[in-house]
């Protein structure tokens, strides 16, 4: 089999359905691919939508289990019977009719993941944007390229992921629950092991939808709580390797020491742009955690200074680089969040519901006006 389609569902009775419709109007029989729904304890009708499907198409699979008894994207790789694999969330739609072009670059090829541009719409695909998918010739609005973080713009090969044991949700995190930011987690595995990478960025084969109602817009008392921990499981897994490195051979490596540095930074500065309750919290727990504040190792200062990190981000702004280069103890932190003035937007939108409405707004407006 070519292709295996993994899709995590939990209450996603909205959208399921036109997600299913985008993967079956595929220019491929049924046989090549199979469509993996591992459904997370779902209390709405995802399961009964997923078993109408099955009843009709003999390539749509449903595995039931009951919430975090395990993680679904990897219980879908395990349970995969294609060749290759695609990660896809549940509320977003596939360009018709690509299958056949992308087995073709992926067999001619032999690349380990096929990264590909994505167009991003908000909430419903207007009539003149879903004209466009069905003649290939929307435009993409969202870049592919090697810093592309997202897992479903890309599509595995099964054998790669599988003999380097690179996981969706890694063996490194345990039970950990990683949710926000494990997919940059996933690809930048998948690169120390080696994939072998091939960028197309001619056309959008997969559609994105943005909506209020996903987690990523959402700042709920037990939302901030579940980004808090997730954003500590990145750091706190360096942490443990650091620190096992240096009880069993008394140092550790650059690559080590950057792991480490490179997490904690990023963890801090995500704890900026919760509200204040909940960042306060948060950088409390890394206190607690011995993360913050961090002493530089020396091996990460010998191979990287402020002086490199302030040319990385331009003469332009020198001082924002050595602030980012400092900015995990609590003087860097905080002159690197009053110097990003870029992000001051970003923290508005996350604490008002109106102004996200407006940038939603704003950007379904701009993708129907290029697409007209």
């Amino acid at each position: 089999m070519f292709l295996s389609f993994v899709i995590p569902t939990y209450n996603g009775e909205k959208y399921l359905a036109e997600c299913l419709d985008s993967l079956l109007d595929q220019d491929l029989p049924e046989s090549e691919y199979e469509i993996i729904c591992v459904d997370d304890g779902s209390s709405d009708s995802t399961c009964d939508i997923v078993r109408s499907y099955q009843n009709r198409h003999s390539n749509v699979i449903l595995i039931k289990q009951e919430h975090r008894a395990d993680f679904p994207r990897n219980v879908g790789l395990f349970r995969a019977s294609g060749d290759y694999i695609w990660f896809v969330d549940q509320d977003d739609v596939l360009l018709p009719n690509c299958l056949s072009e992308l087995r073709q670059h992926l067999l001619t090829t032999g690349c380990d993941r096929l990264v590909f541009q994505y167009y991003e719409f908000v909430k419903e695909l207007s009539p003149q944007e879903q004209q466009r998918m069905k003649d290939h010739t929307i435009r993409p609005n969202s870049g592919a390229g090697k810093e592309n973080n997202v897992v479903w713009s890309s599509v595995f090969k099964k054998s790669f992921l599988i003999d380097h044991e690179v996981w969706p949700h890694s063996k490194r995190f345990g039970k950990r629950g990683a949710g926000f930011g494990s997919d940059g987690f996933f690809i930048d595995e998948s690169r120390e092991a080696g994939a072998k990478e091939l960028v197309l960025d001619d056309k959008a084969y997969y559609f994105y939808r943005k909506h209020i109602g996903q987690s990523v817009y959402s700042f709920s008392d037990n939302m901030c709580k579940a980004r808090i921990s997730s954003y500590l499981d990145y750091p706190l897994v360096f942490k443990e390797e650091y620190d096992r490195a240096m009880k069993e051979k008394g140092e550790v490596s650059y690559k080590q020491a950057q792991n480490l540095v490179v997490q904690t930074r990023m963890c801090a500065i995500k704890m900026q742009n919760l509200p204040r309750k909940w960042r306060k919290v948060g950088m409390d727990r890394m206190r607690e955690e011995g993360l913050f504040p961090l002493r530089l190792p020396k091996v990460y200062t010998d191979h990287y200074s402020w002086m490199d990190c302030a040319k990385a981000h331009n003469k332009r702004r020198p001082l924002f680089g050595v602030s980012f280069y400092y900015s995990v103890n609590p003087v860097g932190l905080f002159f690197h969040t009053l110097l990003d003035v870029r992000n001051y937007f970003i923290i508005i939108k996350n604490r008002s519901l109106l102004v996200r409405k407006m940038i939603l707004s704003h950007l379904d407006w701009e993708n129907k006006k290029n697409n007209w």
